[in-house]
């Protein structure tokens, strides 16, 4: 054997070692492969998901009518309530007028019939000056009623009106639900997606970094 031929023998040698991967190599190549799939299944999977979740929004806003006739009835509801209470609190008002016309009269005969009688006519005209001062109560309390009524009223209408208009131009909850869901879905997803894809650029670092050491 020549010394060119052993020569070209060691060149061949060392040539089938190079193109054989160490075992750093090859488990840096199956990391990136790894993560490489890794960062596919995710994004698939948050694809699924996020089909998912406009579906489930296309489905609520196909239920919202049912939801928005709901709220309707609430609404509605609120402003006969609104009236009933009105209407209570007006009538108790006008039962205490007449009553007072009732008691007005009676005290007027009877200042009328003390007349001659100091002692009766004290009676009278103090029992006048106290049903005087007590339908002036009944009437401020009535009167106030009526007030709380309609503010009360107004406050429960408000609100049913809120949730009815909402529902007609936004979506009612369950709309809203799947939206926040979406919403919340896509936040997740893009973290994922984020901590997936520095995976692979790691593992791809790593790879180069063994390679550039000869590892």
């Amino acid at each position: 054997m020549t010394r060119r031929t052993c020569v070209m023998e060691s060149l061949e040698c060392r040539t089938l070692l190079s193109a054989t991967p160490s075992a750093v190599i090859l488990a840096d190549q199956q990391a990136v492969a790894n993560a490489v799939a890794n960062l596919a299944d995710t994004r698939a999977a948050c694809q699924t998901k996020l089909a998912g979740d406009r579906a489930a929004i296309t489905n609520a806003w196909k239920q919202n009518p049912t939801q928005v006739a709901s709220l309707r009835t609430t609404y509605r509801a609120a402003l006969q309530a609104q009236r009933d209470a009105i209407n209570v609190a007006r009538v108790d008002l006008l039962a205490t007028r007449a009553q007072w016309l009732t008691t007005y009269r009676a005290d007027i005969q009877a200042v009328l019939a003390a007349r001659g009688n100091p002692t009766a006519l004290a009676t009278a005209q103090a029992t006048f000056a106290y049903d005087r001062i007590e339908y002036r109560r009944r009437i401020t309390d009535g009167t106030a009623a009526v007030t709380t009524a309609r503010l009360q009223g107004r406050s429960s209408i408000q609100a049913a009106y809120r949730n009815l208009y909402r529902a007609q131009v936004l979506g009612g909850s369950s709309v809203q639900n799947a939206k926040s869901n979406y919403r919340s879905d896509i936040s997740s997803c893009n973290s994922s997606i984020t901590v997936a894809a520095r995976q692979v650029q790691f593992s791809q670092q790593r790879l180069a970094q063994d390679r550039a050491l000869g590892l």
